[in-house]
């Protein structure tokens, strides 16, 4: 059978040049010919650091804005990872045995990731750097002797050359076991030096690779994890121009930041980009009709739910909810994903906001806490192998009545869940932007993107979470009046239309994989400028202007 399954992939090799057979092939793409480049841009150098060829939307989109910057005059180069590394983004639990990475490293998925990725990106004649021909023998016996030296609990706080490498090889590791436990995986610490030699070794490549190459402006996928986050790292310490980017919730969006992770970023964005907004009936009949239609997902990338239920007094009688007492809501995270990439926090993690905010409701028994575990930690492609449920029942035997825990499992929806609650609690969850604007008072207590707009109620220290707590139920007058609600919707309206574009040459495809292509007649869109959301990201990257999108649609 494994012959037979070689054999396959060996074929679809030979006939379309990918392992993965659903990769679009740029060539065929109505291919116009000798296309006139604009030479406005010709000495603005470009690196498009896709670093992992395996992350195939990445690789797909990466690619046509390489050729779009390109085609407008820009010089752009890519830059992959082609097997050098111990231990990437690319590894998780569901594709490598902890076994087979600590013996052998990746090697099973680089083949896969690079070949892909190299034979893919040489279509567009843009030229493609690799990473191991900027790392010496030297440099890998050097990483190997701070391996060694450096002990696994002194790793996450390493800094290396003011390289913060330690730190993404941490959350490397977290990412790889969906967790934020290392000290509870048998194999944690092993898994860890793999992440930490990777990091290294993708410093070291660096510290060769810029001492020959110099560029004007760097743009990445993520900014986080390993190399990419290496690469962001060291492209702040060299000063160069940073872009990151991230595609959004709307199909075909696609956000982009100027300086760092899109984590970041939104929490420093300046609210003057935003509460000046004049928002029109337009507007607000736009933005009604897509939060209505976020509770499907019919519009968005992905959706959480295969069948999301909206019965409330169903959902009541399931849980014995008591319908005369107040309800507040909590919004959980998938615990592991990006937290090692936020500011640090005054709660060491989520669990520890979570175990404090159960122990006050423990005590206050004429209210109810309803806390919702996120869908996506089981039904993301990578499940969370620290579960909220469990580590409360772990924390706490025995619940009392009035503190309610919905499962990722159950189908109800976060959104009739929220609707019937007098306030919600969060941390970093995304919800916060709706429920604000849908008039539901939010409490953000971790580095939510609703926080510091003057929107929700954001909570700074210990005495200010007990302090609020202790307010509860909240009164709408006080803590989301209409003034409050207004503003919530300019930003909201700002987060879901004008700071994402949509991009018009990429489509979704739903029943493979990857999720998207690229449309077949792409070289004549993008001669004929016929996708405006393209131009306005070029645009904006080649002129240095903000990626806020007015015209915002195709």
């Amino acid at each position: 059978m494994r012959v037979l399954t070689r054999n396959i992939k060996n074929l679809i090799k030979k006939y379309t040049g990918y392992h993965n057979p659903n990769l679009p092939d740029i060539k065929k793409l109505n291919l116009i010919q000798n296309l006139s480049k604009n030479k406005k841009f010709k000495n603005q150098k470009i690196l498009i650091a896709t670093s992992s060829g395996g992350l195939y939307p990445q690789l797909i989109f990466e690619s046509i804005l390489g050729i779009a910057l390109d085609f407008k005059g820009a010089d752009v180069e890519f830059l992959l990872c082609d097997g050098i590394l111990p231990a990437c983004i690319m590894c998780t639990t569901v594709n490598i045995s902890e076994e087979e990475l600590i013996k052998n490293g990746p090697k099973s998925l680089c083949s896969n990731c690079y070949f892909d990725g190299y034979n893919y990106l040489k279509k567009s004649n843009i030229k493609i750097n690799k990473l191991s021909n900027f790392l010496l023998n030297n440099d890998k016996i050097k990483a190997k002797k701070i391996c060694k030296r450096i002990k696994s609990k002194k790793i996450k706080n390493f800094i290396f050359d003011k390289i913060p490498v330690g730190n993404h090889a941490y959350a490397g590791a977290l990412r790889y076991y969906a967790t934020t436990d290392l000290d509870s995986e048998e194999n944690g610490k092993k898994v860890l030096k793999k992440y930490f030699e990777a990091s290294l070794l993708s410093k070291l490549s660096l510290d060769n690779f810029f001492e020959k190459k110099s560029y004007d402006l760097i743009i990445m996928n993520h900014g986080i994890y390993v190399p990419q986050g290496i690469i962001n790292e060291y492209a702040k310490k060299k000063k160069y121009k940073i872009v990151t980017w991230f595609p959004w919730y709307r199909k075909r969006s696609y956000c982009f930041f100027r300086g760092d992770t899109y984590q970041k970023e939104y929490l420093t964005e300046k609210n003057s980009l935003w509460e000046n907004l004049r928002l029109t009936k337009e507007k607000k009949d736009k933005l009604s009709d897509y939060l209505i239609s976020r509770k499907t997902g019919k519009n968005d990338w992905r959706f959480y739910y295969e069948n999301p239920s909206f019965d409330k007094d169903l959902f009541f009688k399931r849980y014995d909810i008591d319908k005369n007492k107040p309800i507040i809501g909590m919004a959980t995270n998938v615990i592991w994903d990006a937290q090692i990439d936020y500011p640090k926090q005054f709660f060491n993690s989520i669990l520890d906001w979570v175990f404090h905010t159960i122990k006050f409701f423990k005590k206050t028994p004429n209210m109810q806490l309803v806390i919702r575990v996120h869908p996506a930690e089981v039904t993301s492609d990578r499940k969370a192998k620290q579960k909220i449920a469990e580590e409360i029942n772990k924390k706490f035997k025995n619940l009392p009545k009035n503190i309610i825990v919905i499962p990722p499992e159950d189908p109800i929806s976060s959104y009739t869940i929220f609707e019937n609650c007098n306030s919600a609690i969060i941390y970093a969850s995304k919800i916060g932007i709706e429920l604000c604007a849908a008039g539901t008072p939010v409490i953000v207590v971790g580095p939510g993107q609703i926080k510091n707009k003057k929107i929700a109620y954001d909570v700074n220290s210990y005495k200010q979470y007990n302090h609020i707590l202790n307010q509860l139920p909240l009164s709408k007058k006080k803590y989301l009046n209409k003034h409050k609600i207004l503003r919530a919707k300019k930003y909201a309206y700002h987060a879901f239309f004008r700071k994402p574009t949509l991009i018009k040459s990429v489509y979704l495809t739903e029943d493979r994989w990857p999720n998207i292509s690229i449309d077949k007649n792409f070289y004549k869109i993008l001669k004929r400028n016929k996708d405006p959301g393209l131009d306005f990201i070029c645009d904006a990257i080649l002129n240095e202007k903000q990626f806020i999108n007015d015209k915002n649609e195709f």
